[in-house]
């Protein structure tokens, strides 16, 4: 039996080791589901057992092992090992990947062999067993020295903690080959507290350095968060100035061209209102058949002018109409403009002839213009049409179009 200062720092280490425990617990448990904590509280559970055990043969309460107590205590130490592989599987490499399966394969044998020589107690298998376990201890420090290589953070120290299990039970196994004989073995007092603290202290570590990292990458994604935000928002800000700026164009191209339709449908009823009242009395009079040969004569020639007209009115409102509806497309082909414009004299000779106004056609027979025909008649019909109404009466002979 240990002296009583033993049993009161084993005493004190034990339940710092079961408030750890129960701590990490309940914070993997109910407040962070983080792979890092389940694995690291899996290791602890084997921790908290394998403590228990050195606590009870520290006070007394177990003076020797039970085989099984010894099978408890060795699957502890495995189940510790069990959560290092995963923790450091998590942090630095490829978590349920083939070779974890295939090293938890080979936790599961060594696990399953404990059974076997507890039993047999056989000295053989019980060193066997711990070089097969230092093989495990190898394959989590190649996976330290992986993330060291990578500058992860906490690899170092993971590195250094299961390379001291490793160390430890190399030294374990060196003195079972010097007592020749079968034992579970229990550490001295301060053996047992300084490899239990300094396995805490090291997960302790680590896990305070996993919420830094944590911490540091959910700070750099809140800030990208917040950053596209802003970029989305002003993106959003300028298709809606974009989409704004185009509607008022909109509405101003949509108000002008109701001014524009309001304006020329002003000027066409002004300008269709006489030849349409001169026809309306010249059929009422041809109704009454009370005219002479002379007088119908007369009105027949007085209808020319007020017929040109409305037929250039509607020539101008069938081209404005096409235009808008956009369905007057221009079709611009070789055209003999003498011809063309020979065209538009005929059919303005009659208003020029009135205000005794000669038109001539200058233009020479053999020149050619790449022009729409539908086009050029209507700028010629218009030049011509306004000439004629600004010009006096017996305007100088030989005037061109």
């Amino acid at each position: 039996m240990s002296s009583f200062s033993d049993q009161l720092i084993g005493t004190f280490m034990l339940g710092a080791a079961w408030t750890l425990f129960l701590t990490l617990l309940i914070y993997t448990f109910f407040y962070r589901r983080d792979p890092v904590y389940q694995w690291t509280l899996l290791a602890m559970i084997g921790l908290t057992i394998d403590y228990t055990m050195i606590w009870q043969w520290v006070v007394g309460l177990v003076p020797q092992l039970s085989r099984g107590q010894e099978i408890v205590r060795m699957v502890a130490q495995m189940i510790t090992w069990l959560g290092g592989l995963g923790l450091v599987y998590t942090r630095f490499d490829r978590i349920w990947s083939k070779r974890f399966f295939f090293a938890l394969a080979y936790w599961g044998m060594l696990t399953i062999l404990i059974v076997g020589i507890v039993l047999t107690q056989s000295l053989n298998l019980l060193i066997v067993f711990h070089c097969l376990r230092f093989c495990l201890g190898l394959e989590i420090l190649r996976i330290c020295w992986l993330g060291m290589r990578r500058h992860e953070a906490g690899a170092g120290l993971l590195f250094a903690l299961f390379g001291l299990g490793a160390l430890a039970g190399i030294r374990f196994v060196m003195l079972l080959s010097q007592g020749g004989q079968f034992a579970i073995m229990f550490p001295s007092v301060l053996q047992g507290v300084g490899s239990f603290g300094t396995t805490i202290l090291g997960l302790m570590a680590h896990l305070a350095i996993h919420n830094s990292q944590t911490s540091r990458t959910l700070d750099q994604k809140r800030e990208e968060a917040i950053r596209l935000a802003r970029q989305n928002e002003q993106i959003l800000r300028e298709q809606n100035a974009t989409l704004e700026t185009k509607v008022n164009e909109r509405t101003a191209d949509l108000l002008l061209a109701n001014q524009t339709k309001d304006r020329l449908f002003s000027l066409m009823s002004h300008d269709l209102r006489g030849p349409i009242g001169t026809f309306r009395d010249s059929l009422h009079l041809l109704n009454q058949q009370a005219l002479s040969p002379t007088d119908f004569s007369r009105l027949t020639q007085s209808l020319t002018q007020p017929t040109d007209r409305l037929y250039n009115d509607l020539e101008n409102m069938l081209q404005w109409s096409l235009s808008e509806m956009n369905e007057l497309q221009a079709k611009p082909q070789p055209l003999p403009a003498y011809e063309i414009a020979e065209e538009v004299l005929e059919i303005m000779h009659e208003a020029a002839h009135r205000k005794e106004i000669t038109l001539c056609n200058a233009i020479s027979t053999e020149l050619m213009v790449w022009f729409d025909e539908f086009h050029l008649k209507a700028i010629l019909r218009n030049l011509i049409d306004n000439a004629i109404k600004a010009l006096g009466a017996g305007f100088g002979r030989g005037h061109r179009p």
